[in-house]
């Protein structure tokens, strides 16, 4: 048995992120919206879960020669990690102030929801696997404009979701009206259950629809809306406004519509301001206003404080594995905590990042499952972990 955990461990410790050795694992980054006034707006980082060398592998550490902009280098000694961040989209890509961000993982597709012109774009990732390095590799789509809009959020199939602040709304794009499909209208599973994964995006501009509204759908629920999240069949927000009373943290159903309202349900009513959620199988993450990080089932229940320790908690991503991110936006730090809890319990939280700014969103995006080689294998995979979280 010894030897056995042994030989894992030194498995562990050989295995490298991209193509260049037999012991390759998947490369995971770390990606992080800041609305601060600098020309960098959306970061990025290799993830130490990544297990590549922290000072020497070319995605670590950014060349100060190759950029002008203080803002978009870090000095690794003040990097927790090791691991430096680099700016993948900036000012002059037409952001202003990004807010949420979300990741469409079969089609390499990065959103962001920028307050400050109001709208959502997107883009297309691209990877340098020999160097374990992002870029974007399209130009910017513009998917909707017209509101306050902060927090968004996509499942697995290609729907995305966006909050409203303002009117006290929740939007949805559904995936067929993003994404190309094959399938005939006469085919019983259209559109739904073929996206041609990896897929393509369409070129129209999408539909946008209503899911709960306090004004349109009579959902007193819904009170300024912040954090989002979705798991294919719920979208879970948090409440901005009146927490205590309406919910501080709120499950609603994805196929809800202005029509056909599903009535949602509140999950938790212990704090009055909401800003940040995430889903890891059956625990539901989420901050609020001051320095707190709590965790609550998604059937609600008994709501546990998972850190104290904070100056201005926000947005927060699962890995899909087993951990937990949550930006420090105060702090000027992302810290990470295990997500493979059996019982919600207060946790230390671990420094993944420190920078000279204030993360808000996060997002976490994995090559192995944006490439979508074997969608099978990856169907069954996921399966496995959602079963995991359940059983627990």
């Amino acid at each position: 048995m010894r030897w056995a955990a042994a030989a894992v461990l030194a498995l562990a410790q050989a295995q490298t992120c991209g193509p260049s050795s037999p012991g390759e694992v998947p490369c995971r980054y770390l990606l992080f919206s800041t609305p601060d006034n600098v020309p960098g707006k959306v970061w990025y980082m290799l993830l130490p879960s990544s297990t590549a060398s922290p000072t020497t592998d070319a995605a670590a550490t950014t060349d100060a020669a190759a950029t002008t902009d203080a803002a978009a280098t870090t000095d690794s000694s003040t990097v927790t990690s090791n691991h430096a961040y680099t700016a993948l989209l900036k000012d002059v890509d037409g952001l202003s102030k990004p807010v949420g961000i979300a990741v469409d993982h079969a089609r390499n597709g990065l959103y962001v929801a920028d307050a400050g012109t109001g709208k959502i774009l997107r883009w297309k990732l691209g990877e340098d696997s020999t160097t374990a390095t992002l870029a974007v590799v399209s130009k910017p789509t513009e998917i909707y404009s017209g509101s306050y809009v902060s927090w968004i959020a996509v499942d697995s199939i290609g729907n995305l979701f966006f909050s409203d602040e303002d009117t006290s709304t929740i939007f949805k794009v559904s995936a067929d009206e993003l994404i190309k499909t094959s399938r005939p209208n006469s085919d019983a599973y259209y559109p739904a259950f073929d996206l041609n994964c990896p897929g393509e995006y369409g070129t129209e501009t999408p539909n946008t629809v209503v899911v709960y509204s306090r004004d349109q759908t009579k959902t007193s629920e819904v009170s300024g809306p912040g954090g989002l999240a979705v798991d294919n069949f719920h979208v879970i927000w948090g409440n901005k406004q009146l927490g205590t009373q309406v919910g501080s943290v709120v499950k609603g159903y994805e196929t809800s519509t202005k029509d056909k309202v599903k009535q949602p349900v509140k999950i938790a009513l212990n704090t009055e301001r909401v800003y940040g959620i995430c889903i890891a199988g059956n625990n539901v993450y989420y901050t609020d206003k001051r320095t707190n990080l709590y965790g609550v089932k998604k059937h609600g229940g008994g709501i546990a404080t998972i850190s104290e320790s904070m100056k201005g908690p926000r947005g927060c991503a699962w890995d899909g594995d087993g951990t937990i991110y949550v930006a420090d936006m105060e702090g000027g730090k992302v810290k990470s905590f295990p997500a493979n809890m059996l019982n919600l319990a207060p946790q230390r939280l671990k420094d993944v990042v420190e920078m000279d700014m204030q993360p808000m969103s996060l997002a976490v995006y994995t090559t192995a499952v944006s490439n979508c080689v074997t969608s099978l294998s990856n169907l069954v995979s996921a399966a496995i972990v959602v079963l995991s979280f359940t059983l627990h």
